[in-house]
């Protein structure tokens, strides 16, 4: 993630995937489990996202991570037609969502977001 991306310190960062991050991943493993994550990852690496939609509209989008971006992406009809990038800012996508209401530690930030769709 580019620097002017990011919400916590490299060490912050670091403390967390350390002391928090090893211990679920080692739990979710033992345990067969999944989360929200796993289960787009799969989605995204069995290619079972189906580009149907014309129109795209997503409420709560600061709790949205950049994988869960992109099968949102993937489903718009548009994701699979190449077009100028001068039109890409006309594709029908409506994103609602208060960053100061961000209940996961996504890193969302509204400029990250519109310009993967500017």
């Amino acid at each position: 993630m580019p620097d002017n991306q990011k919400s916590v310190t490299e060490d912050i960062y670091k403390k967390v995937y350390d002391n928090v991050w090893q211990s679920y991943q080692e739990h979710k493993k033992k345990k067969l489990l999944w989360d929200d994550q796993d289960l787009a990852r799969y989605v995204l690496k069995n290619n079972l996202v189906k580009a149907l939609f014309s129109a795209i509209f997503c409420d709560e989008t600061q709790d949205f991570t950049r994988i869960e971006l992109e099968i949102i992406y993937r489903l718009s009809i548009y994701s699979e037609r190449k077009m100028p990038s001068n039109l890409i800012s006309k594709i029908p996508f409506a994103f609602a969502g208060d960053e100061l209401q961000t209940l996961n530690p996504t890193g969302f930030n509204w400029n990250a977001l519109t310009a993967g769709y500017t």
